[in-house]
């Protein structure tokens, strides 16, 4: 699948920020981040974790209020399937733009592919520990 070049630049740009305890660490697409995987090891990931929201479907801005519903939704879902997340956003470094989300450590790929074409997302964050996050592309 061939990403839209606008889409894979301003994704491959942003900042994915998750909170671990009372610290916030970022990565960016293709960057190795020593520091962070270090943090999530300690955290409890053993194997991968994978950056995903509910916020702006097809990746055109929408209101908050439907936004919040949906990321709240989202959350339930993933809770229900008893994965440990962690509180996380995504923002450009312009300031345009930021969506919250959530930091899935060690849950199913194919679960979260699933949810987030549910939720109309044209991509999710991953990374294995100690490997380099890149984009997977859902549409």
């Amino acid at each position: 699948m061939t990403p839209d070049p606008a889409l894979l630049a301003a994704f491959s740009a942003a900042s994915y920020c998750v909170q671990i305890g009372r610290r916030w660490h970022s990565v960016r697409v293709g960057q190795p981040c020593p520091r962070l995987d270090r943090r999530l090891a300690a955290a409890g990931c053993q194997q991968h974790w994978h950056f995903i929201t509910a916020w702006n479907p097809d990746a055109v801005p929408r209101e908050r209020p439907a936004n919040e519903r949906d990321q709240r939704d989202l959350g339930d879902q993933l809770a229900a399937q008893g994965w440990r997340c962690l509180e996380a956003v995504a923002r450009d470094h312009a300031g345009h733009w930021q969506e919250p989300g959530a930091w899935v450590l060690d849950g199913d790929e194919a679960l979260l592919v699933t949810l987030g074409r549910h939720y109309r997302q044209r991509a999710l964050l991953r990374g294995d520990r100690g490997g380099i996050p890149t984009l997977l592309w859902l549409a």
